[in-house]
């Protein structure tokens, strides 16, 4: 379990409120990226609930998302996108 202090707020939360999270982020393979070669459309990847994690409008999810897609939040997100971003929360 982790545990860490909310220092900006972005959305959701409130400036000093601690959030918990799991043990782990699984990261694996997978071929559900954008491309027109395997090469191009398989990558390790971060497979995210969108409605419990708000990512900004910058990192790209796969498949992409309609207005109509209520039941299946579970969105991919490149591993090296996904690492930069917590990077750049880090400082």
């Amino acid at each position: 379990m982790y545990k860490s202090k909310v220092l900006t707020v972005f959305k959701g939360a409130q400036q000093g409120q601690y959030l918990f999270f799991g043990p782990y982020v699984p990261i694996r393979y997978e071929c559900a990226f954008d491309g027109k070669v395997p090469s191009e459309r398989c990558d390790y990847g971060v497979r995210l609930n969108t409605d419990q994690v708000k990512l900004p409008s910058g990192i790209k999810t796969y498949p992409g998302t309609s207005r109509d897609d209520f039941v299946d939040a579970n969105r991919w997100v490149r591993k090296d996108a996904f690492l930069h971003l917590l990077k750049t929360l880090q400082k």
